[in-house]
């Protein structure tokens, strides 16, 4: 390593003396700004037998140890299938829990699902309007698949674009048509559009829900849209009443921002509905009723949100003052386009998660790979790395172009390195003598455990993977130009296994998803 200049004489040996009597280190070199330090054999065993105990035993205690975290990723809304987009963000979301815990942290994932609003309302419509009577078992499509097809059958008879930057601006104003009419008589509470919503958003959420296991994701707390509603309507009145809201010409209630490009933050419809802003802040405060405060509380989301989420939470710190709204950090990334352009569900463009898993695993390039490896990687394994890979190795603030060819260029996914090496099987087993020179390769492997603590000790506060992912996949890189006998083989394939724990990229404990929650 360098240091930022040639230390003093008395400094130099200062310096020097202090690192020799550690009993870590065998020899120091300095030459001018120039250190070189070479740990013991002893202390290379030691860090070598931590690989093998994980990620918490590499990394050791952390800077976040004893605070709790609360890590809201996701958010889907239940009228589709989850598709890259959304990958981009749990990737994220994983990778940066995965973080947190390793810097300490005891970490509570979590989601909130809108399952109610003008999108569902719209998927209800579609169901009744272009596939009365049919079903996901009828049809032959997967759950999911089918509430998306009803929502994007029915959303492509009106105009997709209300002319606003307000990305829930389709259920701002009311239009008039049958979806509305499902909206209001949801809200009264009919019973016999109650039943239709509960049986579409249970065929939606079960649906993510197998994704989700899918990519091994779980999460310790699912909150809704649709019991927000009642306390979404005492936060209203709360807000006519101080002032802070205002009623306007038409019958609605919005909130006004003060900001340049976003006035006003539309809460209520003119014929009642609370807007998905709105149902937000109110299980927001709903969540600080029930649970103590956090150390932190950390949302990823697309930066199409930050404007809206930026005033949600001015909003929220005034109509619910709590313990969380103080903690709030976001995590805004950019957005995941196809061919130049958006992804929209509405128009059955939007190419979904398990497209892509199922591509991926079926991929002879991968299937190859998997047929080398030792011990045997599964194809679903695989292609979950290469797949989240592709997403972790850019910064979150950038937008990406979704590209398949790209996710088997190196240049473009560096994550292939990662699975290359992941996969890699050992060389033929060599004589003693001949496996010594090998010596140093399995002593650089051991050594990365200490920059990746480093790392994430750092980083973790930063909230982006970034620099963790672009070195594993460079000791991956690396280590594929070294020999790999037995030996180095499985150092490299334990390392590499903590690299990819503290990416989230290997699941964690059971599979949680949306649907698994009991809901009335």
């Amino acid at each position: 390593m360098f240091l930022a200049s040639a230390p003093e004489p008395a400094a130099r040996e200062l310096l020097v003396a202090r690192l020799e009597a550690d009993p870590a280190i065998e020899s120091v070199r300095l030459r001018r700004a120039e250190l070189s330090v070479r740990f013991s054999g002893a202390h290379v065993q030691a860090v070598r037998d931590g690989l093998g105990g994980g990620l918490a035993a590499v990394l050791g205690p952390g800077p976040d140890s004893g605070r709790r975290f609360t890590l809201n990723f996701l958010n889907p809304n239940a009228t589709k299938p989850l598709h890259i987009g959304h990958l981009r963000n749990v990737a994220l979301g994983q990778a940066l829990a995965a973080h947190f815990e390793g810097r300490g942290a005891a970490v509570r994932r979590q989601v909130y699902v809108c399952d109610i609003g003008r999108n569902v309302c719209e998927a209800l419509a579609g169901w009744e309007v272009f596939h009365t009577g049919a079903t996901p078992e009828s049809t032959g499509l997967l759950p999911d698949v089918f509430v998306g097809h009803c929502y994007a059958d029915y959303a492509r008879t009106r105009a997709s674009d209300m002319g606003n930057d307000d990305p829930a601006a389709t259920e701002s104003e009311a239009v008039g048509d049958r979806a509305d009419e499902i909206v209001r008589g949801w809200l009264r509470g009919d019973a016999e559009i109650r039943a239709a919503w509960r049986e579409l958003r249970g065929w939606a959420l079960e649906g993510q829900s197998r994704t989700l296991e899918r990519l091994g994701v779980r999460f310790e707390r699912q909150w809704y849209e649709s019991d927000s509603i009642e306390r979404a309507g005492r936060l209203v009145e709360l807000g006519l009443g101080r002032g802070w809201l205002v009623r306007t010409d038409e019958g609605g209630v919005v909130y006004p921002t003060g900001r340049a490009g976003y006035g006003q933050l539309p809460l209520v419809r003119a014929d009642g509905f609370p807007t998905e802003h709105l149902r937000v802040i109110a299980l927001f405060a709903m969540e600080q009723d029930e649970r103590p405060a956090a150390d932190r509380w950390i949302v990823v989301c697309g930066d199409e949100w930050s404007a809206a989420g930026s005033a949600e939470l001015e909003l929220v710190a005034r109509l619910a003052p709590g313990p969380l709204a103080p903690v709030v950090d976001v995590v805004a990334h950019g957005m995941v386009t196809v061919g130049g352009s958006k992804m929209k569900s509405r128009d059955g463009r939007a190419l979904t998660i398990d497209a892509l898993l199922d591509g991926l695993e079926s991929d002879p390039r991968i299937a190859l790979l998997c047929e080398r490896s030792q011990p045997r990687v599964d194809p679903a394994e695989a292609a979950q790395i290469l797949a989240r890979g592709y997403f972790l190795c850019r910064r979150p603030t950038r937008a990406i172009e979704y590209d398949w060819d790209g996710l088997f260029d190196a240049a473009h996914n560096p994550g292939l390195a990662l699975l290359r090496a992941w996969c890699r099987p050992p060389d033929a087993d060599e004589p003693t003598a001949a496996a010594e020179k090998h010596a140093d390769t399995e002593r650089t492997l051991v050594l990365q455990a200490h920059q990746l603590r480093g790392l994430v000790f750092a980083e973790g506060a930063e909230f982006a993977p970034t620099e963790v992912a672009k070195f594993t996949n460079g000791v991956a890189a690396w280590y594929l130009e070294q020999p790999a006998p037995p030996a180095v083989q499985r150092t490299a394939r334990a390392l590499l296994g903590v690299c990819l724990d503290a990416l989230g990229l290997r699941a964690s404990g059971p599979a949680r998803s949306p649907a698994q929650a009991t809901h009335a």
